[in-house]
């Protein structure tokens, strides 16, 4: 009985090579180690015309308006284009469809209604 073992369904060659694939138990480590290479900056400071231009800029915003806005946030100076849903003074908060930003984050607003109105009558 010097039978060698042979199994009855051999697995084929290409099936075998997926047993070895990259397997990661951690699943999201990778993502979290990369967003804690990234680089904070520290706020940009507003020079005292900016800052009269932003308020300016707030005062004129009405729900509805598509604007354009460049905020700080976490580290990181983010541009998001929304639309407005309110923008309350006493809470100091503009509300946008996507997110809320605080009056104290925001560095720039462009009222994109009115530059595409300007766009069309050309």
């Amino acid at each position: 009985m010097s039978e060698c073992y042979q199994p009855k369904n051999r697995m084929p060659v290409s099936e075998r090579a997926k047993q070895f694939a990259p397997f990661s138990p951690l699943n999201g480590l990778s993502k979290a180690l990369r967003a804690q290479e990234r680089t904070l900056i520290p706020k940009p400071a507003l020079c005292e015309d900016q800052v009269i231009y932003v308020n300016q800029q707030l005062s004129l915003l009405k729900p509805g308006m598509d604007i354009q806005v460049l905020f700080y946030r976490n580290g990181e100076v983010q541009r998001i284009r929304d639309e407005v849903i309110a923008v309350q003074t006493t809470q100091r908060i503009l509300r946008l469809w996507g997110q809320e930003i605080l009056f104290d984050e925001l560095l720039e607003i462009q009222n994109m209604s009115l530059e595409n109105s300007c766009e069309e009558d050309f």
